[in-house]
């Protein structure tokens, strides 16, 4: 039997109830119907902490985590952000940090965190205008293997928890 090794993992993290901050959830029911090959999808909304035993039986080879996040850019601005960078960003909606989550992963599998910066958060199942063009953007980067294209954040957030 020549079962497909699943290479990547998305997850789609964030509250699809509160606009923008839904992002990442809304990106992953786009792919559901019809992953870029090689891809699962996992719909991990406010719970990401709840798919690491799925994590850790399959073992893929890359992690792609994608959800909203505070940094302090113009709203619908895209970044990759390194593991260790996550302890400081504001994730609205999930309250471990992805850094902690994923640390024990981060020797095994590459890990690319894409986050971004929402225009409102308020109670809505729509995205802001920004945001849904950078969904769009980002579903054609997925398909097109091409994420190194997104600018890593240079800089610490302004809105950071610390």
């Amino acid at each position: 039997m020549n079962a497909k090794k699943t290479t990547s993992v998305l997850w789609g993290v964030g509250n699809p109830l509160r606009g923008d901050d839904g992002f990442g959830v809304h990106v992953a029911e786009a792919l559901l119907e019809a992953p870029p090959q090689g891809m699962k999808i996992r719909l991990c909304e406010t719970t990401p902490e709840n798919h690491l035993a799925h994590l850790r039986r399959t073992r893929p080879s890359r992690l792609v985590v994608v959800d909203a996040a505070l940094m302090g850019l113009a709203p619908g601005a895209m970044r990759r952000l390194p593991l260790a960078s996550c302890k400081g960003i504001s994730w609205s909606s999930h309250g471990v940090p992805l850094s902690t989550l994923l640390e024990e992963f981060s020797r095994e599998m590459d890990l690319v965190i894409i986050a971004v910066e929402p225009a409102f958060r308020e109670h809505s199942l729509e995205l802001s205008p920004e945001v849904a063009e950078a969904k769009t953007v980002l579903l054609a980067l997925l398909e097109g293997g091409e994420l190194e294209s997104i600018p890593l954040l240079e800089k610490t957030s302004r809105n950071a928890i610390p």
